[in-house]
């Protein structure tokens, strides 16, 4: 079973609600000090860099695994551009 919360632990799954898109299911692919975090996000693949700094962290997102002549992925792709 899928819970809310992120945990950085090879296979878990959780949920990230999207405003506008519902809830996503995700699942942890890799876990690996000091390099980005990637999961899957519905279909595509999502990879998260974390960076310290003084006042806490950046949150880097990258999304990849886009098949553009799907619809569904060609709109994902148009409008996560932008943020």
């Amino acid at each position: 079973m899928a819970s809310r919360r992120h945990r950085p632990i090879e296979g878990h799954e959780f949920v990230m609600q999207m405003d506008r898109w519902g809830a996503i299911p995700c699942r942890v692919t890799e876990v690996a000090p000091g390099r980005p975090l990637p999961f899957t996000f519905g279909d595509f693949d999502l990879r998260w860099t974390i960076t310290p700094t003084a006042e806490g962290c950046v949150l880097r997102p990258e999304h990849h695994g886009f098949d553009l002549s799907n619809p569904k992925h060609r709109f994902a792709f148009d409008n996560m551009g932008p943020g």
